[in-house]
């Protein structure tokens, strides 16, 4: 999977989230960033050469652009990297590092707990 600015990121959660969108729509969504039009277009090229996302049809003059892949595909392959980068592959390890850190609850752990035993 490729490299994801964060950046590059805030615009595919709003491409994730609409399905399909076009770059006025995201210049919309992303307005909290001040980002201009122009970062906001260059954004969206960028994701489009990484192959993160594709134009499908073009709408009047503006095309509509779709994820390649989904959101959790990402969040897998991302928490993979991690995995591999900070604890040596253990989840084991990541997970005492947010229960030691007070990141996870009672209720947090429990349905961890749930989703192993399925």
């Amino acid at each position: 999977m490729v490299k994801i600015s964060d950046a590059e990121l805030e615009v595919l959660k709003v491409i994730w989230n609409k399905k399909e969108t076009t770059s006025n729509e995201i210049i919309k969504e992303v307005e909290s960033f001040n980002w201009s039009s122009n970062t906001v277009r260059t954004l969206i090229r960028r994701l489009e050469k990484k192959g993160a996302i594709q134009s499908i049809k073009k709408d009047g003059k503006s095309y509509i652009y779709k994820p390649v892949y989904d959101k959790e595909e990402y969040r897998v392959q991302v928490t993979k990297g991690l995995l591999k980068k900070l604890y040596n592959n253990s989840a084991k390890e990541m997970l005492l590092t947010f229960c030691q850190a007070g990141d996870l609850t009672a209720k947090d752990l429990d349905e961890i707990v749930q989703e192993i035993e399925k």
